[in-house]
């Protein structure tokens, strides 16, 4: 199984992400109620799990987002107090731990404006964080734990509980 190197200073090696099932249920829900023709997103909460990124929720897209057929600006109001009350419910166990926005393509891939945006965010927080971007029908996952560019990753497992991308 391929390994994803850490920024400087991590500990860990990232061998992959678990996606809950109802996680990704939600993404995709929330995606398609557009029908595709504007972009949505939000946040991604969930925790470290050995050399796993383990997402369990998501957050739904706010009034104060804004959204084009080709863009989705996320506003911090709504999605902040999502990430802080997954944060405060768990005890300190549950944080921000990634994005997810919708593309109108069958098989989504990122656009060079996502790869930037990945990379300032990955800067700012100098953790693994997983981005997720949800297409008509496919997913595309990935993590940024370096400066280098984001990859993407595939399943490799899938059972009644969720996903594991690696």
């Amino acid at each position: 199984m391929p390994r994803l190197r850490l920024a400087p200073g991590m500990n860990q090696d990232v061998v992959g992400v678990l996606v809950d099932r109802a996680a990704l249920a939600k993404v995709r829900g929330l995606a398609g109620r557009s029908r595709f023709e504007m972009e949505t997103g939000g946040v991604l909460v969930g925790c470290r799990r050995g050399g796993y990124l383990h997402v369990t929720d998501a957050s739904a897209p706010q009034a104060s987002d804004r959204a084009s057929p080709f863009r989705f600006w996320r506003s911090p109001q709504g999605h902040q107090a999502f990430a802080e009350a997954a944060w405060r419910k768990s005890r300190g166990h549950v944080s921000y731990i990634g994005e997810w926005h919708s593309h109108p393509e069958d098989e989504p891939s990122p656009s060079s404006i996502d790869r930037q945006s990945w990379a300032t965010t990955f800067a700012s927080h100098q953790r693994p964080l997983v981005f997720v971007i949800v297409g008509r029908q496919g997913l595309w996952l990935s993590v940024q734990s370096s400066s280098a560019s984001a990859k993407a990753l595939i399943v490799r497992e899938d059972d009644g509980t969720g996903q594991l991308f690696s």
